[in-house]
């Protein structure tokens, strides 16, 4: 993710059901021979998200470090949110878009 020719993994899981669903993303790297949580997100379920999925991940703007691509989807809504990752730190580059009813 952040260009150091280490793997990092990143992925987006759904856990629970009905009004207790919640979306969740993880992104881990190995350290010392065990998985060190860099980033832990969840969707905000008291703003009506449910869902949190990965769409991609690609180094938009060359910088030798990737963006990942979520969109979060609730009741009659949705959003997109994209990530970077550098100097061993997530951030917000955006969240926006989207539509709601």
């Amino acid at each position: 993710l952040d260009g150091d020719g280490l793997a990092e993994g990143l992925g987006a899981f759904v856990a629970g059901t009905g009004a207790r669903q919640v979306g969740l993303a993880l992104a881990v790297e190995m350290e010392a021979g065990q998985p060190r949580l860099l980033y832990e997100r969840q969707s905000p379920r008291g703003a009506g998200y449910g869902s949190l999925d990965l769409l991609g991940v690609v180094d938009v703007d060359a910088d030798g470090a990737a963006e990942a691509f979520f969109v979060e989807e609730g009741t009659e809504a949705y959003r997109y949110l994209v990530v970077t990752y550098r100097a061993g730190r997530f951030t917000d580059a955006f969240r926006g878009g989207g539509s709601a009813c």
